[in-house]
């Protein structure tokens, strides 16, 4: 299976005095789908046959950014926005053949879109020559935005299956994180975290 993709990145940065700067990056990527998204092995046996439909993704991103670095405080803020078309479930559903119990059908559910937007902080404050202290905050609103129908035909006939994940959080991914750290550096090249 061959299936072509691009991606296009932009970005730009101005700084504003010797302390601080902001960013700007866009970008559009044309992506293949995850191989367990475009063939499948059935799981009852050895048999490799390609998904019932599957098509690129595709991601519109932008993220906005500020940075502040001196000599005993650095910190960097941002925001994206990125809007994700076509991003398939991360394996295929398994539906049951009703004329074979035993036989399981991977479905590829390819269609759905889903809106990832965010704020995420990081920052170092560096309290004396030995003893730094960092922190980050992380704060992102990832849902799916859509619903789908798709038909697949198998040994002779169609089954149709809906999927409907409009307002659902995207899973497997932590869209709120906080963390902190002590960095002690006793001697030069020799640190704990």
């Amino acid at each position: 299976v061959t299936i072509p993709t691009f991606t296009y990145k932009m970005g730009a940065s101005y700084n504003i005095d010797d302390l601080q700067s902001a960013f700007v990056n866009t970008g559009y990527i044309d992506k293949a789908q995850r191989f367990n998204n475009v063939l499948y092995q059935n799981r009852t046996g050895n048999k490799i046959a390609l998904a019932n439909n599957y098509e690129n993704e595709k991601i519109y991103a932008v993220e906005l950014g500020y940075s502040f670095r001196s000599s005993s405080f650095s910190g960097n803020l941002n925001a994206y926005y990125t809007y994700w078309l076509n991003n398939p479930l991360d394996s295929p559903i398994a539906l049951r053949d009703p004329n074979d119990p035993l036989e399981v059908i991977p479905l590829n559910i390819p269609g759905i879109d889903a809106l990832h937007r965010g704020a995420e902080l990081d920052f170092a404050y560096k309290m004396n020559k030995k003893l730094t202290f960092e922190g980050l905050i992380s704060i992102g609103n990832w849902k799916w935005n859509s619903s789908e129908s798709v038909n697949v035909s198998y040994r002779d006939t169609t089954y149709n299956y809906s999927f409907n994940a409009k307002g659902v959080h995207v899973g497997d991914a932590a869209q709120i994180q906080y963390g902190a750290m002590v960095r002690y550096e006793p001697i030069k090249s020799l640190y704990f975290k």
